[in-house]
């Protein structure tokens, strides 16, 4: 496992976590929300957004059991941070990655965002066309960060 460090913006953590999420090996992972990144029964290693991150960014095996409090807390927070986003609770993610709460102007553009489809996802599919909605906010997180 790698600790390396991970963007310091919520786009610039969607725009890490989506391209290694559409590439991750179907014969290993299994997305489903909820699941950080858990060893099935059947040994697939069930992933969210946050646990994609942690395969592909972080370098961590499919063979691990892993949540964003096994990480040092620079890293852990901005996990935590794409759990959230990943929700559509995206004033919360900014606390975790900002370490401060927005300002007023910032919080009521952060809460015109929309909630992401199919946030609880189970499978490919659903996966799929949650990071397409992510992918389509990036955009509005780049105007308001």
């Amino acid at each position: 496992m790698q600790h390396q460090t991970l963007p310091e913006t919520l786009y610039g953590l969607l725009e890490t976590a989506i391209p290694g999420s559409k590439n991750l090996n179907r014969r290993q992972y299994r997305p489903r929300y909820k699941k950080w990144h858990t060893v099935s029964d059947d040994g697939l290693c069930e992933i969210c957004l946050t646990g994609s991150v942690m395969a592909v960014t972080l370098g961590c095996s499919p063979d691990d059991h892993l949540q964003p409090c096994m990480f040092p807390s620079s890293i852990r927070w901005k996990l935590e941070a794409l759990y959230f986003m990943s929700r559509g609770h995206w004033v919360h993610a900014y606390g975790l990655v900002h370490l401060v709460e927005p300002c007023l102007l910032t919080e009521a553009r952060l809460s015109n965002l929309p909630d992401p489809a199919h946030s609880q996802f189970v499978g490919w599919r659903q996966f799929n066309a949650h990071l397409r909605s992510l992918e389509r906010i990036i955009p509005k997180l780049r105007r308001i960060e």
